[in-house]
């Protein structure tokens, strides 16, 4: 299975020596990312089966594509200056 946004995990593990962050800001960074992704994914996997179970598996998928661009869209609005990110 491919990681999850592989550029921004790499650039966490080896760039961030590079921005001198405390060691304890780069840890509790990255067990922040590591709880996010691997300690929430039981939980989206109930509910979207859950969800696949009593409508179907297509609205499962419909409803998880709104719920991430919904976030996506929240994110834009909420931090304008991700855009300008390169």
């Amino acid at each position: 299975m491919r990681e999850p946004l592989p550029e921004v995990t790499s650039y966490l593990r080896l760039g961030g020596r590079e921005w001198n962050w405390p060691t304890a800001l780069r840890r509790r960074v990255m067990s922040a990312y590591v709880w996010a992704v691997v300690g929430m994914a039981p939980a989206g996997s109930l509910l979207f089966g859950l969800l696949a179970e009593r409508w179907g598996a297509p609205a499962a998928i419909l409803s998880g594509a709104l719920v991430c661009a919904v976030g996506a869209g929240t994110m834009l609005v909420v931090f304008p200056q991700v855009r300008r990110m390169e």
